[in-house]
């Protein structure tokens, strides 16, 4: 299971995590760095980010039912 933690990295290059995390010792962990807080290529992090599991909800035929009167500028 992927879980995500938000940290700071700190003078000498030591990543330390802003919250507590329970994690067992010799925990495998990966590291991405966000370029920018706010947008990675001028696109808002967080829609990168939950754009794949957001469209598994969204992209359906169901949803694109409930939502036809308001596409192409209908009322």
């Amino acid at each position: 299971m992927l879980k995500t933690y938000k940290a700071k990295v700190e003078q000498g290059g030591v990543i330390r995590l802003t919250e507590p995390a329970d994690l067992p010792l010799n925990a495998q962990v990966f590291v991405s760095i966000v370029e920018d807080e706010e947008t990675l290529g001028g696109i808002p992090v967080t829609m990168l980010l939950s754009e794949k599991s957001l469209s598994e909800y969204w992209d359906t035929p169901e949803e694109d039912e409930a939502w036809k009167d308001f596409q192409n500028g209908e009322k």
